[in-house]
């Protein structure tokens, strides 16, 4: 009995996918830092957490600085702290 032959099938893969996406490393390390930093530590002592430092080099952690989502929340976090220091220096002024 002859078999008749297999379908060959092609699968393209883009060669430049990778360097347009973030790596599953990258977006949980990403959402890590999100966390930490909403839960109010600050960015310096998360970036020096040995769960970020054992999984990213020096230049990894830059480039984390770079996603969009870390500069809105830290942004974010840092105007919210800069209105609290504002209003608390109102508040002592209006009180002398």
């Amino acid at each position: 009995m002859h078999r008749l032959p297999r379908a060959i099938t092609f699968t393209f893969r883009n060669p430049f996918a990778g360097l347009f996406t973030a790596s599953r490393r990258e977006q949980h390390l990403t959402l890590y830092i999100l966390r930490e930093v909403r839960r109010g530590r600050l960015l310096a002592d998360v970036l020096a957490d040995p769960y970020v430092v054992n999984r990213t080099t020096e230049e990894q952690r830059k480039r984390l600085l770079d996603r969009p989502e870390l500069v809105e929340a830290i942004g974010e976090k840092a105007i919210a702290d800069l209105r609290n220091a504002v209003d608390s220096a109102r508040v002592a002024a209006g009180a002398r």
